[in-house]
């Protein structure tokens, strides 16, 4: 191989440049589409996990009505317009009314900034605005799903 002309001897070191960049290009597109796949995947994990501590809580607060004939209070007592969030002490107030129907009263998965559930990307729970004695015996329990198109949402 040695009196081969000079570029047949470069062809058989390997591949060009130009090869290697459209191989890199290509798994650099596969890897950010499995990335999106990824992280839709556990939005809705999320999600799902919240519809289903919502259940657990709406549960507990049923029986806690059974027994005592009101819901727990929210953060400023009853028939007034307060709210026990899981991203503060709050909620642990309600976890104690809540200890003898739910272990431990679940928090949001992200959990992760201090506002409501109102606002936009304010992952957390959310109970409060109880009647009891002026207004009609209702409680409000909320929380905010991350996919937009969710059929519960």
């Amino acid at each position: 191989m040695m009196n081969a002309p000079p570029s047949q001897r470069y062809a058989e070191r390997g591949f060009t440049l130009i090869e290697l960049l459209v191989v890199i290009s290509i798994i650099a597109l596969l890897s950010s589409v499995v990335l999106i796949s990824v992280n839709s995947a556990r939005a809705k994990a999320r999600d799902a996990r919240r519809i289903e501590d919502l259940r657990q809580i709406r549960l507990a607060l049923d029986l806690f009505f059974d027994a005592n004939g009101y819901y727990p209070q929210s953060n400023c007592g009853w028939d007034c317009n307060g709210y026990r969030y899981s991203y503060d002490s709050s909620w642990d107030a309600l976890a104690n009314d809540l200890r003898p129907y739910i272990p431990t009263l679940p928090k949001d998965p992200l959990n992760s900034r201090g506002c409501p559930p109102w606002g936009d990307g304010c992952f957390t729970y959310s109970y409060g605005n109880v009647g009891r004695t002026s207004q009609r015996v209702q409680y409000d329990l909320t929380a905010q799903l991350e996919t937009p198109n969710h059929p519960e949402r």
